[in-house]
């Protein structure tokens, strides 16, 4: 399956766990890279490692090629990392989603192709909107069993569901801050990070996002806010409105 490839400008150290923190890739390796030094024609110029996960690469082949071959980028404000992919083994969906998924809506996005986007919010008529994201159980003050804390893993997609609340679903009712295009962006890569093995680099080298009008909606669709409109939209309908 089709995913990216990376170069550490200058980097000559064993690629373990630790190196990968170091260089903040960990999110694109749930598995040991493979990896090799490489030196006079590489992305940079300068010698260093070039390392992907084997199963993304083409025949298993990890080399430098020119950008007939091969696209490569610089991560923006990094002197190191590069990333990079096959010119005719672009990454997709299904070469970058992660063993386990966030459930939630598949959604089009500027690339053509269909990305799930994890719901955070879930919505019923008689209840409202809630968190819906993996949780420990855990007991009331009556000792009865419980939604608790969201599990660590998804702490800080709690953290900024509640913006997005604001942001999309009482904003569009008029009763909140809408969320600036910055925010649509950092949030609608971030989201995407959950279920596939991105980030703002590797969505942008995809062109995954257009500015226009369709920017928000992933941020929409991780809000459950079709459902909301299609409750409203029953509600009117069978009321005569």
């Amino acid at each position: 399956m089709p995913g990216f490839c990376y170069f550490a400008d200058g980097f000559h150290n064993p690629l373990n766990d630790a190196a990968i923190a170091a260089l903040n890739l960990s999110y694109a390796f749930p598995t040991a890279p493979m990896y090799a030094r490489i030196e006079g024609r590489t992305p940079s110029g300068g010698a260093g490692t070039i390392f992907g996960l084997e199963a993304q690469q083409p025949g298993g082949d990890l080399s430098f090629r020119g950008p007939e071959i091969q696209t490569w980028r610089k991560r923006p404000g990094d002197d190191c990392v590069w990333v990079g992919y096959w010119n005719d083994h672009v990454p997709t969906p299904e070469g970058l989603a992660r063993a386990t998924q966030l459930p939630g809506p598949l959604v089009t996005l500027a690339d053509g192709q269909r990305w799930r986007v994890p719901r955070l919010m879930a919505y019923e008529a008689d209840v409202g909107f809630a968190i819906d994201l993996p949780c420990y159980a855990d007991l009331d003050a009556n000792g009865n069993w419980c939604n608790g804390d969201v599990v660590a893993e998804y702490a800080d997609a709690e953290k900024f569901a509640t913006r997005i609340y604001e942001g999309v679903i009482q904003a569009e009712l008029g009763n909140g801050k809408r969320l600036t295009s910055e925010e649509v962006l950092g949030f609608s890569a971030r989201l995407l990070q959950f279920n596939y093995l991105v980030s703002d680099v590797e969505v942008a080298m995809l062109r995954l996002f257009k500015i226009d009008e369709q920017l928000k909606e992933i941020v929409k669709a991780a809000a459950s806010w079709q459902k909301f409109i299609d409750v409203v939209d029953k509600k009117k309908a069978a009321s005569g409105g």
